[in-house]
């Protein structure tokens, strides 16, 4: 047993020392070869967009997208996606004009990918960075991150003013949980389901005003990879007041992630349910005392990937607003 010992222990740092008498071969990462095309870019005298972009290309490359010009445009299109949401968050851009970019960025890069002749064309050059190639943009000094048609010109005006407190903070927790769009993953992912409305009312669950809540429940859309769950977007229009110190008519947009969801009973796979407090701030707060004043309702719901595509509207539902939340009655 000594000399079987014995044996391996010699055999082991014999082995060791041969390894050991091998010099290392450095390992090229992903990431040094994408430092590597930055910093030519930058020699070259490119701009900074420009080295960016470069790093994204070869990064993507080398992780397995063969066709150059794809990993151009996409390399493009996931910068700019990264640029938009920081823009966001900073208070820069509204909601709509951000969902709009990003929508637009998205389908600049589908059909990018769907047409060889589209990407190959950009590798020649994208010289305003709307990520329409030079040989067919009839704009060719277009504003940066501006949205423009498959010719380069914009179509729409200038961007808005940025969103008030009230949409910051209803955006906020609309983000919260919810990947970035400049995940690839997410960039990926399809146009979601259409949801469909199920219930709404209004609960007094107790005695305590702070646990009273106005509730709707609509279906869960389950065609986006996990982890790109989005939004949920509402518009109400509620009628037949029963305080003349509101409007005859109150029309609201609420938007809820999907993160916000109340739901965690064996429904929750197929069901998403969303409530609103007293103590709620900005349309929030308006959705809820709009449940208290009015006798109807008119309500409909579409849904929003994390990549800024949009299903289509529901239908609109008009129904007698009775008060009661009880999501799990036919």
């Amino acid at each position: 047993m000594a000399t079987a010992v014995r044996r391996f222990t010699l055999a082991a740092a014999l082995a060791f020392t041969m390894l050991a008498a091998v010099p290392a071969r450095a390992q090229v990462t992903c990431d040094d070869t994408a430092q590597k095309a930055a910093t030519d870019a930058k020699t070259n005298g490119l701009p900074p967009l420009q080295v960016d972009r470069a790093y994204g290309a070869a990064l993507l490359t080398c992780k397995g997208v063969t066709d150059t010009g794809l990993a151009a445009v996409a390399a493009a299109a996931n910068l700019d996606r990264a640029r938009l949401a920081r823009l966001f968050l900073a208070r820069k851009l509204a909601t709509s004009d951000y969902l709009a970019l990003v929508r637009d960025r998205s389908g600049k890069l589908r059909l990018a990918r769907n047409d060889l002749a589209y990407r190959t064309a950009f590798l020649a050059g994208d010289a305003d960075g709307d990520l329409v190639p030079d040989d067919r943009d009839k704009c060719k000094q277009t504003r940066d991150l501006a949205e423009t048609g498959r010719d380069g010109c914009p179509v729409r005006p200038g961007r808005r003013q940025g969103p008030s407190e009230d949409a910051m903070q209803q955006a906020r927790r609309a983000l919260k949980g919810v990947a970035l769009v400049s995940n690839p993953k997410c960039a990926e992912a399809p146009v979601p389901d259409r949801s469909i409305l199920l219930h709404q009312g209004f609960l007094r669950p107790d005695g305590n005003p702070a646990n009273h809540f106005y509730g709707v429940s609509v279906s869960r859309v389950r065609n986006v990879p996990a982890g790109c769950e989005g939004f949920y977007q509402f518009n109400f229009r509620f009628t037949d007041r029963t305080d003349a110190l509101f409007p005859v008519t109150k029309i609201i947009q609420v938007t809820f992630a999907d993160g916000d969801n109340t739901d965690t009973g064996p429904k929750s796979a197929v069901r998403r349910i969303f409530k609103v407090f007293q103590a709620d701030t900005g349309h929030r707060q308006d959705l809820f005392r709009s449940a208290v004043k009015y006798g109807l309702v008119e309500w409909r719901v579409r849904t929003v990937g994390a990549n800024g595509l949009m299903s289509t509207w529901s239908d609109w539902r008009h129904e007698a607003f009775n008060g009661v939340f009880r999501p799990n009655v036919p």
